[in-house]
């Protein structure tokens, strides 16, 4: 299900704006690998993760993105669960399972959020689930989190 760049990012109608709220910078060069099908979520990530400092590679499919995730080894992916072709759970198995990749931190992002997606994301070796829409604050404080997990 795609939706429309407005709808990605859900806002956080509490009374802390995201502005307010402090936010580690990444390190200089951290890169995020970012594999969706939908070119409007490719786009929209790509967008918000260089505001936020980030170096960001994009992939348009399963495939793409585990010869690029070998290729540049990021430092975190966001991956897609449901794509054509290799879908996100074998794609974090196959990351999972190859010794050059299997440190890297893998948060799957989803346009539903079902227990089972969750549960069975976990259980092929990602490290956390976002579903879509996401929220912005969100978005950050699972990249800073996952981040600092695997530099620790």
């Amino acid at each position: 299900m795609a939706l429309g760049l407005t709808r990605l990012f859900r806002r956080n109608n509490s009374n802390s704006d995201r502005r307010k709220a402090p936010r580690r910078e990444p390190q200089p060069g951290t890169t995020i690998l970012v594999i969706d099908d939908s070119r409007t979520v490719l786009y929209a990530l790509k967008h918000t993760l260089e505001q936020g400092h980030y170096q960001v590679l994009t992939a348009p499919d399963g495939e793409t993105g585990l010869k690029m995730a070998m290729e540049h080894l990021p430092d975190l992916i966001l991956l897609d669960i449901v794509m054509p072709g290799i879908n996100g759970y074998k794609v974090t198995r196959l990351l999972r399972k190859n010794m050059h990749t299997a440190h890297i931190p893998i948060v799957l992002i989803s346009g539903t959020d079902q227990p089972t997606e969750r549960f069975w994301g976990l259980k092929m070796g990602a490290n956390d689930f976002m579903p879509k829409p996401i929220p912005r604050r969100n978005l950050f404080h699972t990249l800073e989190h996952q981040l600092a997990n695997n530099a620790a």
